[in-house]
């Protein structure tokens, strides 16, 4: 029943921000090009040339290993 009630006031939430000319989505410039994020990143695209793994290249750069998988694909 709670579910239930929180999903309804969620729902009127959303459809009042929407009437009131608003957009349910995430902002404009939420991703990043490929050139941005290797920019951005530099020392981990360096670590990563040098052969450095990505556990390694976390410890040195105290940066996640979503971050670094993504700069690595």
């Amino acid at each position: 029943m709670e579910k239930t009630t929180i999903r309804q006031r969620v729902k009127s939430g959303y459809n009042s921000f929407r009437k009131a000319g608003g957009k349910v989505r995430r902002k404009e410039g939420f991703r990043k090009d490929n050139d941005a994020l290797l920019t951005e990143h530099k020392d981990v695209v360096k670590l990563l040339k040098q052969g450095f793994s990505v556990r390694k290249v976390m410890k040195l750069t105290d940066k996640s290993s979503g971050t670094i998988q993504k700069v690595k694909k």
